[in-house]
């Protein structure tokens, strides 16, 4: 955009003309005070009249107010002499510009538990130049004076806002035991693995357990291997957590799942590496000799989604007990 800008000197007003929207030209015509008129047989330099055009400009509160905003002083400036004329030219340019970004996510909770979540990125720029041209013509001929002052700015102002959705994270809630008891770990979403954790064939990208934390497993079909979510214990199967799950295997009902119970030895530990390699372990080789069936309803966040839901123990061999908890795990479909 082009903004004029006006200069008031206490000088003889004339009338003011504007040539077009992006300048305003101000003129003024003074006949100076007879003390500084040369005598007619002698021709004034156009030097002193320059100067005292100089004084009266310094002395201008409007013109010294247009000076520091658009910093004359800081320009370039020509002076050129012809024939009894004088010209001063000031071409002040300034310049400023600004770019960057910023990029937030943001979730909601969906009415079935799952979280939705969207990428925003916004990026933003801003340029502004400026210029101011003052240009003085004098002549000692017919005394006359002639101010022009044209200033233009220009700015330029971009923004571009930009969405992605990715693909709602669930939850699942396998159990898990701490065999370490520093607390289990979990990788989170986006560093886990591919693993089908519903039992629907189509395998998702799971939050697992990592460190010395383990999954509960029961090799169902005897494969050697652990195929999908329904061979751990949680809610994949239709029970209300991994407690009640297990619970179902209890065949003398006495509250814990040991060497009383035809399961027990059917067990495994699991993990799966960054590799995508299974780790399968007995009970009996980490010592583990009974999981407790009692839990208590608790909410410990292990990251951005995961988090503690149920928390029990299980008994070691050597009479110490260690944390079995119901961890809600966070997955999502894979696109």
């Amino acid at each position: 955009m082009l903004l004029p800008s006006v200069v008031k000197l206490p000088l003889s007003a004339a009338p003011r003309s504007v040539s077009s929207p992006n300048q305003e030209i101000a003129r003024a015509n003074v006949r100076p005070p007879v003390a500084l008129s040369a005598p007619p047989s002698v021709q004034a330099g156009s030097g002193d009249l320059a100067a005292q055009i100089k004084a009266r400009l310094e002395q201008d509160l409007d013109y010294q107010i247009l000076r520091k905003s658009f910093a004359l002083d800081a320009g370039d400036e020509s002076r050129r002499a012809s024939d009894g004329a004088s010209a001063a030219r000031v071409d002040p340019h300034a310049g400023a510009a600004f770019a960057g970004g910023r990029s937030a996510v943001l979730e909601a909770r969906m009415g079935d538990g799952s979280i939705a979540t969207a990428n925003l990125e916004l990026q933003v720029s801003w340029s502004q130049a400026s210029s101011t041209r003052f240009e003085l013509d004098t002549s000692s001929l017919d005394s006359s004076l002639t101010l022009q002052f044209q200033s233009a700015r220009r700015q330029t102002f971009q923004m571009d806002l930009r969405s992605s959705e990715t693909a709602a994270v669930q939850m699942g809630d396998p159990l898990v035991l701490d065999l370490s008891g520093r607390g289990i770990a979990t990788t989170g979403v986006e560093a886990g693995v591919q693993f089908d954790l519903t039992g629907d064939g189509q395998v998702e990208q799971v939050s697992f357990v990592t460190g010395d934390s383990w999954f509960l497993a029961l090799d169902r079909n005897g494969n050697g291997q652990i195929d999908n979510g329904l061979e751990l214990f949680g809610d994949q199967g239709g029970a209300a957590h991994g407690f009640a799950e297990l619970a179902r295997y209890d065949g003398n009902a006495d509250g814990v799942i040991d060497a009383g119970d035809e399961v027990f030895s059917q067990l495994r530990l699991f993990q799966i590496g960054s590799d995508g390699a299974q780790t399968l372990k007995t009970l009996e080789a980490a010592e583990v000799t009974a999981i407790e069936l009692g839990y208590q309803n608790t909410r410990k966040a292990l990251n951005l989604y995961d988090s503690v839901a149920q928390v029990g123990q299980f008994q070691r061999a050597d009479g110490s007990t260690g944390e079995a908890s119901d961890v809600l795990l966070g997955y999502r479909a894979l696109a």
